[in-house]
């Protein structure tokens, strides 16, 4: 299996990138699971994509911790230490990377060993579509570096911008840079991850903890618990204690710490603690507990 991973920031296309990339491989005849990883998406912030290649279904799932290809379109992520690339490298990883600086540069900086490329791909970028999104250079530069034909990468990068709204006459300007990034890149060998070493650790048995131990109950004095929410509904749950397994689900999703566990282990709602917020129905598997018009005092 081929790992690839792309990094680089919102808003520079990795996400495509990583579309087109897998979309090659699988037009290739492969079996291809690609996915970016990001949080809020928010515009220059760091995100990241993986790619797995493989001529036999993929079972593996999540971020990619060994990188047979690291693709870097943003060389400042290799001046950070939460986000710095090059922690998914290894030994065989090949690498490229998207920078002004030249390779030697590069190499004496961060250190690097690998197998090295290093293109100004953002230039190239603006030199041909006018626009700053090194997307489309970046996954015409992976591409090549995974041995794929142009062909195939071309009618990817057709299929990848017209379902995303491209218009045509942007299409055939990002056809022209992925050739280009194409022509100017040189095929590396790419080392394949046959089989992933799991250090043997010891079977554990888990110990149980009672939920009262981890549920955050509130019960010293002069807070919140003193505080009565009994009037806050006009509802109040009920529990039916004959279909009720105890299993405490009720007693560890309660927001207000309105349940306590009795000695025959059911749990007991405190009704001034309890403001009616339904959860503790809507979780119990068991459908025992029911909302019953509350009476005024």
């Amino acid at each position: 299996m081929i790992t690839v991973s792309l990094f680089g920031r919102g808003g520079q296309g990795i996400k495509t990138a990583s579309h087109i990339v897998g979309d090659a491989a699988f037009t290739s005849g492969n079996h291809v699971q690609d996915q970016p990883l990001y949080g809020a998406e928010r515009r220059g912030a760091p995100i990241s994509a993986y790619v797995r290649i493989s001529q036999t279904p993929i079972l593996e799932r999540g971020k990619i911790t060994n990188s047979s290809l690291v693709v870097i379109a943003d060389d400042s992520l290799l001046d950070s230490i939460v986000d710095n690339p090059l922690q998914t490298v290894t030994d065989s990883t090949v690498i490229m990377i998207n920078s002004s600086k030249g390779v030697s540069e590069i190499r004496t900086r961060y250190n690097i060993n690998n197998v090295l490329a290093v293109l100004d791909l953002t230039k190239l970028t603006q030199d041909i579509t006018h626009k700053s999104i090194p997307g489309v250079a970046v996954a015409s530069t992976t591409c090549k570096l995974l041995g794929f034909e142009f062909d195939v990468i071309e009618k990817s990068l057709r299929a990848e911008l017209k379902e995303i709204g491209i218009h045509q006459e942007d299409i055939s300007r990002n056809v022209e840079l992925a050739r280009s990034c194409f022509n100017q890149t040189t095929h590396a060998k790419i080392e394949t991850i046959t089989k992933i070493k799991i250090k043997e650790s010891p079977i554990i048995d888990p110990i149980y903890h009672h939920p009262q131990i981890s549920t955050c109950t509130i019960t010293a004095t002069g807070n919140s618990r003193l505080r009565e929410r009994g009037a806050w509904s006009n509802f109040k749950p009920v529990i039916d204690y004959e279909g009720c397994t105890k299993c405490m689900i009720c007693y560890v999703y309660c927001p207000d710490s309105a349940f306590t566990i009795d000695v025959k282990g059911f749990p007991v709602v405190d009704y001034d603690a309890c403001k009616g917020c339904n959860i503790c129905k809507t979780e119990c598997p068991t459908k025992v507990i029911s909302l019953v018009r509350r009476e005024n005092k």
